[in-house]
């Protein structure tokens, strides 16, 4: 965590040399048939978390997936923008646990 100590569940050693081998080969995109990106600088914002100071300890990005059509009165309708567009740049280096597209 932010004070130095480690998240409960994690090794407090570090990470086996097989993690550094994964860690340097090349990024990649993977998106469903259903799955559009309205964002040129969508990879580039996923490639700055593992860049980014204390990228060496992160190797899955997932962005929150979106629903185009829905009811807006719906409350459930995965419309949550200002949680994941204000503060999942936020959490940038922080070691806590972040669901996203778990529902």
């Amino acid at each position: 965590m932010a004070d130095g100590t480690h998240w409960p569940g994690t090794w407090a050693v570090s990470a086996p040399d097989h993690a550094k081998v994964l860690s340097n080969g090349p990024f990649m995109l993977n998106l469903d048939c259903d799955h559009y990106i309205h964002n040129c600088k969508a990879v580039r914002e996923g490639m700055c978390f593992v860049m980014d100071r204390g990228g060496e300890d992160i190797c899955y990005v997932q962005f929150p997936q979106r629903f185009e059509g829905i009811d807006p009165s719906d409350r459930y309708a995965s419309r949550n923008t200002v949680f994941f567009d204000g503060n999942m740049r936020a959490l940038d280096g922080v070691q806590v646990g972040f669901p996203s597209k778990c529902f």
